[in-house]
């Protein structure tokens, strides 16, 4: 499959608080997945463009929910790097009075911070068409 649209970057499991308050006292959260370039992919393949994702991933039961994800969404993980040793990052957002968000992040040492020249297929990125547009006219 050649992509439209290629993302590239780091994955991450996200928790997000159910309830209000410090992350110490929360007792649910809600399982969701995460990555600015994950979620772009994702949304991407959803209007029926041909998305892949390029990543470093762990060989854990979260890596292995992108891979799924991915997978269920018809995108190309052909260029994902599963790392049987290494685990996917995650971050957890607490809910604020006022309906703000704070984040806290685990992901040094994660798989994907070893993600390195050798894991990328340039000659798969540089052959993304991308995605198609309309071109307006002036004044019109």
């Amino acid at each position: 499959m050649r992509p439209q649209v290629v993302g590239l970057g780091e994955p991450m499991v996200e928790f997000c608080a159910n309830e209000t308050g410090r992350l110490g006292r929360v007792e649910a959260f809600k399982r969701g997945w995460g990555g600015d370039t994950s979620n772009f992919a994702v949304a991407a393949a959803r209007t029926g463009s041909r998305a892949a994702h390029m990543c470093r991933l762990g060989g854990d039961e979260f890596g292995r929910s992108f891979t799924e994800l991915w997978a269920r969404e018809g995108m190309d993980t052909s260029r994902v790097v599963v790392d049987p040793e290494g685990w996917t990052a995650i971050y957890i957002i607490s809910l604020v009075e006022g309906g703000g968000h704070d984040f806290t992040y685990y992901r040094a040492g994660s798989a994907a911070s070893r993600y390195n020249v050798g894991d990328l297929d340039e000659e798969y990125v540089a052959s993304a068409e991308g995605l198609p547009h309309e071109r307006h006219q002036p004044g019109g």
